[in-house]
C-alpha cells in the first residue's frame, strides 16, 4: 500500500474523499473537520463506518490490521485547505503547531552553567556593563547584590533610565539569547552578578 501526504481544498460544507488506508494524520487544518471512514467488503454486505466529528489539526488515528478503510471522507464547515497523511505505514511528522486551549509545557533543563565572579559597576553614567549575546543560552539571571547602595537597570542597550530595575538584594530572570546592558544611574558603585544557563 502507498503512504502519502495529500493537500486538498475543501469548500464550506463540502466533502472530499481520500483513498484506502489504515492510518490517517490530519497535519494541517485551520478549523476542525469531520472524518468518516467506510470499509466496504469485496463480497458486499453491510458497510463498516467510523466517524470522527470536529477533530483539530494534529489528530491521528490508526486502525487495527485487517480493519483498513476503503474511503476516507472529510467534511469541513468552513472553506479551507487541509493536508492529511493517509497510508499503512506509521510515520512521525515534526511540525510546528498552534494550540488553542490548555496545553502542558515541558521545559528542557540546561546542561551548562556560567556563574562568574560578581562585578562592580560605577556610579551615574560613568560605566555600563554588558552581558554578551549567547545563542545557546536558555535563560540568564541578573542580580544586584544586597550590599549595593542603590538600584541598577537591565535593558537591551544599557541606556539611561531604561529597562528592568533591580533593587539591592533582588534579581530577575531573562529567557533570551540577546546581549543585555547593565546600567547604574545611582550615586555610588553597585555590585551585580549573573547566572547563565545553556
Amino acid at each position: 500500500m502507498t503512504s502519502e501526504v495529500l493537500t486538498q481544498a475543501v469548500g464550506a460544507g463540502a466533502t472530499v474523499t481520500f483513498g484506502r488506508g489504515r492510518i490517517f494524520n490530519l497535519l494541517q487544518a485551520s478549523s476542525p473537520v469531520s472524518v468518516t471512514l467506510e470499509a466496504k467488503s469485496v463480497r458486499g454486505g453491510q458497510t463498516n463506518i467510523r466517524k470522527f466529528v470536529n477533530i483539530p489539526a494534529g489528530s491521528k488515528f490508526t486502525a487495527a490490521r485487517g480493519e483498513e478503510w476503503t474511503f476516507l471522507r472529510l467534511t469541513s464547515a468552513l472553506a479551507q485547505n487541509v493536508t492529511m497523511f493517509v497510508g499503512d505505514d506509521d510515520m512521525s511528522f515534526n511540525n510546528a503547531v498552534t494550540v488553542s486551549g490548555v496545553a502542558v509545557v515541558s521545559i528542557t533543563p540546561s546542561s551548562a552553567i556560567n556563574a562568574p565572579t560578581q562585578s562592580s559597576i560605577n556610579a551615574a553614567t560613568t560605566d555600563t556593563a554588558t552581558l554578551p549575546a549567547n545563542l545557546s543560552r536558555k535563560r540568564v539571571t541578573v542580580g544586584n547584590l544586597s550590599t549595593s547602595p542603590n538600584s541598577i537597570r537591565v535593558s537591551a542597550d544599557g541606556a539611561t533610565n531604561k529597562g528592568v530595575e533591580l533593587q539591592p538584594g533582588t534579581f530577575a530572570e531573562f529567557d533570551t539569547t540577546a546581549a543585555l546592558g547593565i546600567r547604574n544611574d545611582g550615586a555610588a558603585a553597585c555590585t551585580w552578578y549573573f547566572f547563565e544557563e545553556s
